[in-house]
């Protein structure tokens, strides 16, 4: 397992409400294993494993 190296405002992509559908967007919040991502219109909060770097 490696690392996570992400910041506020970084780009990534989310797996949107966990449905397998992959979206870009900015993390807008992070701590622990909780991350925040604002999407084109839509925001969400979740878990580290359905984030990916771009």
């Amino acid at each position: 397992m490696r690392p996570y190296d992400w910041v506020i405002g970084m780009k990534a992509e989310g797996n949107y409400k966990g449905a397998g559908d992959w979206y870009a967007g900015k993390i807008t919040s992070l701590g622990g294993e909780k991350i925040g991502i604002a999407y084109d219109g839509d925001k969400e909060t979740t878990r580290t494993g359905r984030r990916r770097s771009r």
